[in-house]
């Protein structure tokens, strides 16, 4: 015997609100994350980026650790806030959207500069690495546009457990993800290249394993954490096309910062001469491939 109308009704939406709690207990658990890296790395923090001069790779870094904070909580408050009109929650979740664009380049930003000091800062590496950054996050940001105006947000259906809910959605921001999955593994393919050529050189130092090995593994992170994403937006219900939005947003995050932790931590020991960071022949290769060309007084970090 079918069930009638009203029945499937009420199906739909008990699986609808159960879907939107289990997404929005995976948000609950990245912001978990977010807060609890923060107070593990406060201590470098403040006396590696706070206490350092502004540049930047401070900017950059500071833009990266924090502005998370605020788009993570947009997100659980679009899940949380009973009481939310119709508009409200469109204009949150356009929000919402917008500030992961914006954060996520900021975040990219960084391992591109990572990748380009690496390789040497050539000019023509310069106008070719800078160029296609540009261009792939124009991309981006115009398929977030076409993302958002695709998608419908509704008030819950049952506001004393949910808040807002997404009606419409749309498969366009699985674009977003295969550009960024295409640019990040770019970025892992030329540290790859860099690293063999490192260590063939005789470059062994913790330095040396902090600059290559580390951020070899972080873009290996953040380009499967992308392909999963393209997976479920295509693959699953349109129900959890942004189940993994906030994960995507605090790991990189989260990997950006160590990076600059990381290295300052590491160039600051070697400064102090606390042990002998490398031979001859690896400081040679870290002189021409992650200071500034000569003639400059800057570094990446």
């Amino acid at each position: 015997m079918e069930s009638s109308p009203l029945a499937r009704a009420a199906q739909q939406l008990v699986v609808g609100v159960g879907r939107e709690r289990q997404i929005n207990s995976v948000n609950v658990a990245c912001v978990t994350i977010m807060i609890l890296e923060w107070f593990l790395t406060f201590d470098l923090e403040f006396s590696l980026v706070w206490k350092a001069k502004w540049n930047p790779t401070k900017i950059m870094y500071l833009l990266a650790r924090y502005l998370p904070f605020i788009d993570t909580s947009l997100v659980i408050y679009r899940h949380l806030a009973f009481t939310l009109s119709k508009g409200t929650c469109q204009r949150v979740f356009e929000c919402i959207v917008f500030m992961f664009g914006f954060g996520m380049g900021t975040v990219e930003m960084i391992f591109t500069l990572r990748t380009w000091a690496v390789w040497g800062k050539s000019k023509c590496l310069t106008w070719g690495i800078f160029s296609t950054f540009a261009a792939t996050w124009a991309a981006i940001f115009v398929t977030l546009v076409l993302y958002v105006r695709s998608v419908n947000q509704e008030v819950s259906p049952a506001p004393q457990v949910i808040g807002c809910t997404l009606r419409i959605s749309s498969p366009v921001l699985s674009v977003s993800f295969i550009l960024l999955m295409a640019y990040d593994a770019a970025l892992l393919i030329m540290m790859l290249i860099r690293g063999v050529s490192a260590f063939r050189s005789g470059g062994d130092s913790y330095l040396t394993r902090v600059v290559y090995s580390d951020g070899i593994v972080y873009y290996v992170y953040v380009f499967l954490l992308s392909l999963l994403n393209v997976l479920i937006i295509l693959k699953l219900p349109d129900d959890y096309e942004t189940l993994l939005l906030t994960m995507e947003r605090v790991i990189h995050s989260v990997l950006a910062c160590r990076v600059v932790l990381h290295i300052r931590q590491q160039g600051a020991i070697a400064t102090a001469g606390r042990f002998p960071i490398a031979n001859s022949v690896e400081m040679n290769h870290l002189d021409r491939h992650v200071k500034e060309p000569k003639g400059s007084d800057r570094t990446i970090d």
